[in-house]
């Protein structure tokens, strides 16, 4: 009997083995022999499209921080496919034995459209930076990248960033700086798609018509701790659009900067509708925050949420969030909406991983504020942080997360913030 005890733990660790999902690694230029098994022989960067194109077993994939495309200029058709059981992740610096010692906030790992490395928009760039093949579940993982230049000026003129079709699960993405051609400058969402989008940031997207930041069609995804601002459309249109029976859940996002252009932050139409909880809509160019167009919107339930000009549910609020940072919308430590959403339902971290209940209660936005909000009768406005030797988050939400330059600090400023700087000497852009 002693004798089948002890080739136990030798059995545990056989079956773990041979469960353990297989890891191949990526950095820009490559290392060793190429062939990704390890950091010291990672896969080139220039390979990684033909890799993820090709694969076809169950891996992981770690790339590290750096900027990747997935052609040279002129190759408009080309993209990163994202398919069933391949689990995309970035974020390293390229000595990481397991995945929680990446850092997908610092170590940016880009994955870019503009294929002629102008620096802007032309038609040598891809049309998506990303597609998930339709046949993507939620084992299909793209998470902590910076999707960028996307440019759909021509092929069906839409999704700039991500074309997602299936339903992959898309976290601690950042969408910035894509063209969605007519509709979905960040991402367009195809029919039937139940996608888990988690902890994403879609900032200065734009679209000729609308969208410009999403478009969702006939499908229902959920978007959770998500932030959406600086979005814009050429002709004036919405920020996100739901059509044809859409039904999106919406949890813990925040709308600010956005060009709404009077037709709605949020759009629906054709019956679509969605669930709205611990949300904050505000500042995105006119209260037309949740448009009903033409009347042909289904059912919306909003609730324990801060619309700008008002909208009737349980728990919501019409009042100043007193964001600190314009383009990543965090709150004061004077943020009347701090404490004010809901548990029910709530994610149990926030878009930087960090615990949602604090304190007295769930905050509404992407960000539960981890430090107690300012006592009553003691604010004066939002304060954004800079010092140049700080180490932290270079967010500016405090001074250990401070920014370390003085143009990002005025930059994310939303108005009315004052900007706290440190000794130091400062250069302009720098």
């Amino acid at each position: 009997m002693k004798k089948v005890f002890l080739l136990l733990p030798a059995l545990f660790l056989m079956l773990h083995s041979f469960c353990a999902v297989p890891i191949v690694y990526v950095t820009p230029t490559g290392a060793g022999a190429f062939n990704g098994t390890s950091w010291a022989n990672a896969l080139k960067g220039s390979d990684l499209k033909n890799f993820l194109d090709t694969v076809s077993t169950l891996k992981q994939v770690w790339v590290a921080k750096g900027t990747y495309y997935p052609g040279n200029s002129g190759d408009v058709n080309n993209s990163f496919l994202v398919k069933t059981g391949i689990q995309l992740y970035g974020g390293f610096v390229g000595t990481e034995t397991v995945l929680t010692q990446r850092n997908q906030f610092t170590n940016l790992t880009i994955l870019s459209g503009d294929l002629d490395q102008s620096g802007g928009k032309s038609g040598n760039d891809a049309y998506h930076v990303v597609v998930s093949s339709n046949t993507a579940n939620g084992t299909a993982i793209i998470n902590g990248f910076t999707i960028t230049g996307g440019n759909a000026a021509g092929g069906n003129h839409q999704a700039g960033g991500m074309d997602v079709y299936g339903s992959p699960t898309i976290t601690n993405c950042r969408f910035v700086n894509n063209y969605g051609g007519y509709y979905g400058g960040g991402i367009y969402v195809e029919s039937g798609s139940i996608s888990n989008i988690n902890g994403c940031l879609f900032n200065s997207n734009t679209t000729d018509y609308g969208a410009s930041a999403v478009y969702v069609d006939n499908c229902n995804p959920t978007f959770t701790n998500s932030v959406f601002s600086g979005n814009t459309t050429t002709f004036g249109g919405d920020v996100l659009d739901m059509q044809s029976s859409a039904q999106p859940v919406f949890t813990n996002c925040a709308f600010a900067g956005n060009d709404n252009g009077g037709q709605g932050t949020l759009r629906f139409s054709n019956g679509s509708g969605a669930v709205i909880t611990n949300c904050i809509i505000w500042n995105n160019g006119n209260n037309n925050n949740i448009d009903n167009a033409f009347g042909s919107a289904g059912p919306i339930t909003v609730t324990y949420s801060d619309i700008q000009g008002g909208y009737g549910g349980s728990g919501n609020q019409d009042i100043d969030p007193e964001y600190i940072n314009g383009i990543t919308l965090q709150l004061s430590a004077c943020s009347p909406v701090i404490d004010s959403g809901t548990a029910s339902g709530t994610p149990i971290s926030d878009y930087f991983g960090n615990p949602r209940l604090y304190g007295g209660g769930v905050d509404m936005g992407a960000y539960e504020r981890q430090s107690a909000p300012s006592p009553a009768g003691t604010c004066a406005g939002p304060v954004l942080y800079v010092n140049l030797n700080a180490t932290g988050a270079n967010d500016g939400s405090s001074w250990s997360d401070a920014f370390t330059d003085l143009t990002s600090g005025i930059a994310a400023g939303a108005s009315g913030t004052s900007v706290w700087v440190a000794k130091g000497t400062y250069y302009p852009g720098a």
